[in-house]
């Protein structure tokens, strides 16, 4: 893990990807699938590290925070839908939040609500 860290400056490891022939990727599966019964010691050496727990948290929280800078230059949530920010698709995020805003926690509905977010942009008469 920490040759991949060095390397990749992350430890946003892909569920196929090998290192030297070995399987990091089902290795970090098995990390996340544990985490409950490992050792504190060990949990926080992952930890320190950067460790992703969970992706898809990590990736929510990584488009969230995009969005915010967008909003900071932009003063507004109108992101265009082929917007990329630091090499994050940001405008693809914002629409995926539009379609899946049925099914949303509340909680996210709600920070994205609190920073002005275009549920309907077809609405939006700004």
């Amino acid at each position: 893990m920490l040759q991949f860290k060095e390397a990749e400056g992350h430890c946003k490891v892909l569920t196929n990807f090998k290192l030297d022939g070995f399987n990091l990727g089902q290795w970090i599966t098995t990390q996340r699938a544990n985490q409950d019964s490992m050792s504190p010691e060990r949990k926080q050496k992952l930890d320190d590290i950067g460790f992703v727990w969970d992706p898809v948290v990590e990736h929510w929280e990584e488009g969230f925070n995009k969005l915010l800078q967008f909003k900071e230059v932009e003063s507004h949530c109108r992101v265009p839908q082929k917007c990329k920010l630091d090499g994050f698709n940001l405008g693809s995020w914002v629409n995926r939040q539009r379609r899946g805003k049925d099914t949303m926690s509340p909680e996210r509905k709600q920070r994205l609500d609190d920073i002005g977010f275009i549920w309907d942009i077809s609405k939006d008469k700004t």
